[in-house]
């Protein structure tokens, strides 16, 4: 005789058997970006007598950072990583600080928010323009120390440098993406990238230097090391 509860037991399973699979986990690639060979000497800015006063005569030239022999503040991302699962990416947060943008090369979403703000008790402006557009992406004058503005990124990927107009040496890089797949090396050029299993092709950037590819093998829950290096002869202008 058939049990009562065998409905119940059928129809259970037949529940089970229609769960989606369990999500794989990511694997993360991790590694450094270092420079080879010997860089010249980068003279300090100077600034002007009213800057002086707050900044110094002269401001370091951070254009490009190193440290234990790897390269700072560059990025690293994943090409066509808008093919790829949703992931959420950090506020993408501008300084002026000692005269100075911070960070000098920053990540961000296309169509996400620039959060800029002063640290500096003096007129700074900051003013971003794509080369192959005439109107500036955003320009607007900070005059007060503890000043916060928000400024929308284009819709598309695009690097946008970043000026004042009042202080030249004062330059930054904003690089937009569409996708959440991208991180910056930290102080020694190290960096750190959860991926989707697979094969992918990662895209190294630094404004001062051509940008580099290599593909890696992504494995599930596992860690995969990749070191890329820039040439010292390569450096290009700021």
């Amino acid at each position: 005789m058939r049990s009562p509860l065998s409905p119940l037991l059928a129809a259970a399973l037949m529940l089970l058997s229609c769960r989606a699979p369990a999500p794989v986990p990511p694997g993360r690639v991790t590694g450094r970006l270092r420079v080879d060979g010997a860089l010249s000497e980068r003279a300090p800015l100077p600034t002007t007598p009213i800057v002086a006063r707050v900044c110094g005569a002269t401001v370091a030239d951070r254009s490009i950072e190193l440290g234990a022999g790897g390269l700072a503040g560059a990025l690293v991302f994943v090409d066509r990583g808008e093919a790829l699962p949703p992931r959420a990416s950090p506020e993408a947060v501008l300084d002026q600080q000692g005269c100075l943008y911070v960070p000098r090369v920053l990540g961000a979403r296309t169509g996400g928010v620039l959060h800029v703000s002063n640290s500096d008790p003096l007129v700074h402006t900051v003013r971003g323009q794509r080369a192959e557009e005439k109107a500036p992406v955003f320009n607007v004058a900070m005059p007060l120390a503890g000043m916060r503005i928000q400024r929308r990124l284009p819709e598309v990927p695009a690097v946008i440098p970043v000026r004042c107009d009042v202080h030249p040496w004062m330059r930054a890089h904003v690089r937009t993406f569409a996708h959440g797949y991208f991180t910056t090396t930290d102080g020694e050029g190290r960096f750190s990238l959860a991926l989707p299993p697979g094969r992918h092709t990662l895209v190294f950037w630094h404004p001062r230097w051509p940008e580099a590819r290599q593909q890696v093998q992504v494995a599930a829950d596992r860690d995969t090391a990749l070191e890329q290096t820039f040439r010292a002869s390569a450096v290009t202008a700021d």
